[in-house]
């Protein structure tokens, strides 16, 4: 991973990723820099077939794939695959840049392309660029399928939440990090973490990009 000049911590952590390069320095090097940005790096893969069994698995928000892999399945088919089952952005990482690599990453919808080696800065704009994505057809999908039904059922849950926990709920859901909650709750890092799990464990969900899927940028009644 090539230096840059300093930049901010990306506005929205917690995304989940899953890392699919057969090159062991590389993959590790990626995660080392994703987690110290705070992204989940839920798994390495290192060949097409894992990928997708891992993807099936741990249903990473972003995937970062190596176009040219060893095996049977390429980089272009296992990103293919793995968007068959589950919403997932794909970015798409790879040392070619010769025209067979692109026409290959042209046949499926990813957020980006990047060639190797890639700058810190350079990874982190794509997978922020990646999750807002997500982010924007979540909001797209709920507002079009949204029925009284529905939003019965999540006031009914978020019922359950405690006062202090609908005040964190508030700030997750409007995509602020665990040290922007704790400043502006004047509370610490490790409360607030505490509460988020409890909100995750009483919600049903796994991370807060899946939080803001499920229940936008929405404010709680009173």
């Amino acid at each position: 991973m090539e230096a840059g000049p300093a930049e901010s911590t990306p506005m929205m952590t917690s995304a989940k990723v899953l890392i699919v390069e057969d090159d062991w320095l590389v993959a590790h090097e990626l995660a080392r820099t994703l987690e110290e940005d705070g992204y989940q790096v839920v798994a390495i893969a290192n060949n097409g077939t894992d990928a997708i069994r891992l993807a099936e698995s741990h249903k990473p928000e972003v995937v970062l794939m190596d176009l040219c892999l060893d095996g049977q399945i390429g980089g272009g088919g296992a990103a293919s695959e793995i968007q068959t089952k589950q919403a997932a952005e794909i970015i798409f990482v790879t040392g070619h840049t010769d025209q067979v690599a692109l026409e290959a990453a042209k046949q499926v919808r990813s957020s980006g392309y990047l060639v190797k080696p890639c700058t810190r800065e350079q990874l982190r704009a794509s997978v922020e660029i990646a999750v807002a994505n997500l982010h924007r057809q979540a909001l797209e999908a709920r507002e079009a399928t949204c029925c009284t039904a529905g939003q019965d059922a999540e006031e009914a849950e978020l019922s359950a939440l405690s006062e202090r926990e609908r005040e964190v709920f508030e700030y997750l859901a409007s995509g602020e990090r665990v040290a922007e909650v704790a400043t502006k709750l004047f509370i610490s890092s490790h409360t607030v973490r505490k509460h988020s799990k409890a909100i995750f464990r009483k919600l049903s969900v796994h991370s807060q990009v899946e939080l803001i899927r499920r229940f936008g940028r929405r404010r709680l009644p009173a």
